[in-house]
């Protein structure tokens, strides 16, 4: 651990010590070294574009399909221009534009591949180990879904209140008074759009 905490504070003069995790590192680290919020600024889709979007994230499958027939679903604009060259009929029924621009993550992403191999190279292990996570963990933080459970045990009247709401998931009785309730705190944090 002492070892691990020398190299990055050396490398990114950060101390692993102030972080919980390896993805909060991950993203001081990007947002530090890596992230020009005026060349790159983060869109934050509404949730209409979010639940659109969200159904295009396929991520965790290893299955490969061959398909035949007619299907629909939503896809990234360079996976249907791929599947159009291999000669799929595409008809598209709707989706979002956006502007196409360089990547934020490109000098990210080359700099923690090459510290891999490097790593690799002198058999250090772990630190190729660490850098793979720091890697792969960048399309997971941008897929996350904004939504977070909450739990927590109330009594008759926060029930009741919750209850009333639609961001209510599950309850327990605890006792004639105290319930443990779960229920998303933040449903209703992004924006709803017209188009």
């Amino acid at each position: 651990m002492l070892k691990a905490q020398e190299i990055i504070l050396d490398k990114y003069h950060m101390d692993i010590m102030n972080v919980m995790t390896l993805l909060s590192l991950y993203l001081k680290i990007i947002r530090q070294n890596y992230l020009d919020n005026e060349a790159f600024h983060i869109n934050l889709p509404t949730k209409n574009q979010d639940t659109f979007i969200r159904h295009g994230l396929y991520g965790g499958h290893v299955d490969v399909y061959k398909p035949y027939g007619k299907f629909i679903g939503v896809y990234y604009s360079e996976e249907l221009k791929f599947a159009r060259n291999l000669g799929y009929h595409i008809i598209p029924l709707r989706g979002y534009l956006f502007e196409k621009k360089d990547s934020p993550f490109k000098g990210f992403v080359s700099h923690f591949y090459e510290s891999r191999l490097e790593s690799k190279k002198s058999g250090d292990e772990a630190m190729s180990y660490f850098y793979k996570i720091l890697i792969n963990s960048l399309y997971g933080r941008f897929g996350i879904n904004p939504e977070s459970t909450l739990t927590e045990i109330c009594n008759q009247k926060k029930y009741e209140d919750l209850m009333k709401k639609d961001n209510f998931q599950t309850v327990e009785k605890l006792t004639d008074h105290y319930y443990t309730v779960n229920y998303i705190t933040n449903k209703n944090s992004m924006t709803d759009d017209t188009e």
